[in-house]
């Protein structure tokens, strides 16, 4: 997706423009820093995002991984794909810390073979869906089907399954909604999946929470952004909505009264 405010930077001073508050560079005038207008489009981030995962009917947002991919930075912190490679005798994967929802796990292809190990994840509700709990107290040899479902645990998404794996090591390639990241002042939104359309919701909800802050709000702003982010709320739902809606049709009386036929 193309972008034209790339940065951070970018869409706080975009923001300011909005507030009629050049920066002040002495830090001594400014009644909003740049802190808290940072903090408002971090918080403005999350409330698009909610918004545009309200919407199944697309997928959005989404990142692709390899468990032999090289290490990444995810929020500030470094995550290794090889945590979700799966060897012998384990139940649970850790997942990347951004994962919002798990769209799609499958072996890698081999290249040279074009083919891949036959390992499948059949999803449970939860940990407690009656086929985890039933292969969880049973041994099984030789079964490449498993059972397992996401969960967040306090150190992470994970997704854990039984029963324990069988296979010596097995790559898999996934697909998933990546939740933003919080960002700081000097980042790039590279790799958020948002277009130019969400980036301007998200500027005219941290506009709107910036006017409310004011110790003297004006009515007039107030209301020219509150309309403001109608609109653009309005304009990302339609922009990740399905193109084409079928409505039920429902005839009364389709036989007519003909006499008797």
């Amino acid at each position: 997706m193309s972008l034209t405010i790339l940065t951070m930077l970018d869409l706080v001073s975009q923001i300011r423009d909005d507030l009629d508050e050049p920066l002040d560079l002495t830090g001594n005038t400014n009644f909003w820093s740049q802190d808290y207008i940072t903090k408002q489009v971090n918080r403005a981030l999350r409330v698009v995002w909610q918004i545009v995962r309200n919407d199944k009917g697309s997928e959005w947002c989404v990142r692709k991984m390899r468990s032999d991919d090289p290490p990444l930075t995810i929020y500030g912190q470094t995550y290794n794909p090889a945590a979700f490679r799966a060897v012998t005798n384990q139940t649970e994967l850790i997942l990347p810390p951004d994962l919002g929802e798990l769209l799609f796990i499958e072996p890698v292809l081999n290249t040279v073979t074009t083919q891949a190990a036959d390992v499948r994840f059949r999803f449970e509700a939860g940990l407690n869906g009656p086929n985890f709990r039933e292969v969880s107290r049973i041994s099984t040899v030789g079964l490449a089907e498993y059972f397992g479902a996401v969960v967040q645990r306090r150190d992470g998404p994970r997704l854990v399954f039984a029963p324990a794996f069988i296979d010596s090591s097995v790559d898999f390639t996934i697909e998933y909604v990546a939740k933003p990241d919080d960002y700081a002042l000097t980042d790039s939104f590279e790799g958020l999946g948002f277009d130019d359309l969400f980036l301007d919701a998200v500027e005219a909800w941290a506009v709107l929470r910036c006017l409310k802050k004011s110790d003297q709000p004006n009515p007039q702003k107030l209301s020219q952004w509150q309309e403001q982010w109608a609109e653009a709320r309005a304009m990302v739902i339609e922009a990740v909505s399905p193109l084409q809606t079928v409505e039920h049709e429902f005839t009364q009386n389709f036989l007519p009264d003909d006499g008797g036929w």
